[in-house]
């Protein structure tokens, strides 16, 4: 609908009122990425990540990629591809791992994408988290997962190649923001 409308209310007819942009439509896809190269995305340790595209639209032919539905914050710049076969067992020297910030602290910690605090492979929605979510992490050792206890609420801030030193407790979340998360 694209005219003006009006609102009854209690017998009162309000004033007449533009009809607001509607949001586009949008497709979530799964891409396989890469923050540092085209060589990293071929050859090395790109990630799995999904993202929203134009609805009509496929991966090759849709004008950008977005972080959300409504198609208005774009993804994070790097290297994509369709191809998600195998995407993240590359040859690369260090798994791709979220990077995050600690709620409250500003400590920067590098969390394990893959296994959990209780050394179980992580399911989703905790495969394919976004900058800004929120999960619940605890300290480990490096190279392997911990405990789930002394587990902090953590803020995803992008992805890292580096060795991971925090593991996911996933025994509740991911949170929409530090205000959410549960933190036991």
């Amino acid at each position: 609908m694209a005219g003006p409308y009006k609102q009854q209310n209690n017998g009162t007819l309000g004033a007449s009122t533009t009809c607001p942009a509607c949001p586009p439509d949008s497709t979530q896809i799964s891409l396989c990425y890469s923050n540092v190269s085209a060589d990293d995305l071929c050859c090395g340790s790109p990630v799995q990540r999904n993202v929203y595209i134009a609805s009509g639209t496929t991966w090759e032919t849709a004008p950008g990629y977005f972080q959300d539905s409504n198609l208005t914050t774009p993804a994070a710049n790097g290297f994509y591809s369709g191809d998600i076969v195998g995407c993240g067992a590359g040859p690369g020297p260090l798994p791709a791992n979220y990077s995050g910030v600690i709620c409250g602290s500003g400590t920067n910690v590098i969390i394990d994408q893959s296994v959990g605090c209780d050394a179980n492979l992580l399911t989703a929605p905790f495969l394919n988290l976004s900058n800004g979510q929120v999960i619940l992490a605890a300290p480990g050792p490096a190279g392997g997962a911990g405990s789930c206890s002394n587990s902090v609420c953590v803020e995803i801030t992008g992805i890292t190649f580096a060795d991971a030193t925090y593991f996911i407790d996933d025994s509740s979340g991911p949170f929409n923001s530090c205000l959410t998360c549960n933190n036991p």
